[in-house]
């Protein structure tokens, strides 16, 4: 089962490995630090 995480600037569900350093998100094109993304969907 591959973990999913939520894109902060449209909330669409990505697959991210933790291998995976990067988040890049194939709805709106955004390309974030994966804890950089991570942190800020715990803020909201």
């Amino acid at each position: 089962m591959i973990p999913l995480t939520h894109c902060r600037n449209c909330g669409q569900k990505v697959p991210l490995t933790l291998s995976v350093r990067i988040h890049s998100c194939p709805l709106c094109k955004i390309v974030l630090d994966r804890d950089e993304n991570a942190a800020i969907n715990i803020l909201q």
